[in-house]
C-alpha cells in the first residue's frame, strides 16, 4: 500500500490540490485497520494526518 500512495502523490500531488482517497465512499466492511494505516502512510509522505 505504501508504494501506491507514494506514487499517487509523486505523479498527482506534488503541488497540491489532489485529494487522496480509496474511493468516493467506505464500504461498511473496510477495517477501521486499513483506514488508519491509509492516513498514516499519507502523513509519512508529506500529509498531514487530520485531527
Amino acid at each position: 500500500m505504501k508504494d501506491a500512495v507514494r506514487q499517487i502523490i509523486a505523479a498527482a500531488g506534488p503541488c497540491g490540490g489532489v485529494v487522496i482517497a480509496p474511493t468516493h465512499v467506505l464500504e461498511p466492511d473496510v477495517p477501521w485497520d486499513n483506514i488508519i494505516a491509509l492516513l498514516q502512510i499519507m502523513g509519512e509522505f508529506g500529509h498531514p494526518m487530520p485531527a
